[in-house]
């Protein structure tokens, strides 16, 4: 396909290449150069959040994990390589929020923190995925400090039976670790802590008291059947209710 120049500088492409991919006019297009080529990249649509996977590594070896079936060697995100995103940070004037989440653990990176700081030092917020083991109380401390707007805690099974037999971990550890995370947000109006995962209604009803509170943990149930994906239940629980929701 070729396209022209004209005097005035201006590019016109052909309506047929408009047309099959979805774009109208008027449109501003990325310019940028690549071993000496020009590349045009449409700007569109104007990205607000961005997702980073920093690490394929975890500290933990869930049952479930489909890295237990992986064959790729566990790689951690290289300076250069973050450092390329961040400069890059102008081209999206309307980028609003960078999450740190996959399927690794963003906390067993060294330089996460640094990383946290790239992009709240920049006024935007970001939100941290994590399994809970690593947020002890300097690393929490350290999210507070740098302004982290969310942190999503995955937890699958609500009983330490449970959750030790799927992931192998304690989970009074991550009980601790976020009760004082409860108490270092009491003065913030900070979003809640969420909590997803494969949690059984009669767990969280047994449960539920060691982790709600001011902290205002948000539990979601991933339900089997359609009659309970298409509801929206309440749990009762004084006066931080559990909300259950659907996946």
């Amino acid at each position: 396909m070729k396209i022209k120049l004209d005097q005035q500088g201006n590019l016109k492409f052909p309506a047929q290449f408009l047309q099959r991919r979805n774009l109208s006019a008027p449109l501003e297009f990325w310019l940028f150069e690549r071993e000496g080529e020009p590349i045009l990249l449409p700007r569109l649509p104007n990205l607000r959040k961005l997702y980073i996977e920093v690490t394929t590594g975890c500290n933990l070896q869930c049952r479930f994990c489909m890295r237990n079936i992986w064959d790729d060697p566990i790689a951690l995100m290289t300076q250069d390589i973050f450092d390329a995103v961040a400069a890059r940070l102008p081209y999206l004037p309307e980028l609003e929020e960078v999450v740190f989440t996959s399927f690794g653990e963003p906390l067993t990176h060294p330089n996460i923190l640094k990383m946290i700081e790239t992009f709240t030092s920049r006024g935007l917020r970001v939100t941290l995925g994590s399994n809970g083991i690593l947020l002890n109380p300097k690393i929490v401390s350290e999210l507070m400090r740098l302004g982290v707007y969310r942190i999503m805690v995955s937890i699958d099974g609500a009983q330490a039976e449970t959750f030790h037999d799927l992931r192998g971990a304690n989970l009074q550890q991550i009980i601790a670790n976020l009760e004082y995370l409860k108490e270092l947000k009491k003065p913030t109006c900070h979003p809640p802590a969420r909590v997803g995962g494969g949690v059984r209604h009669s767990q969280i009803q047994r449960q539920r008291a060691p982790c709600t509170g001011t902290i205002g943990i948000q539990f979601r149930r991933c339900a089997a059947d359609r009659q309970q994906r298409a509801g929206l239940h309440r749990g009762h629980g004084g006066s931080n209710p559990i909300w259950l929701r659907p996946c």
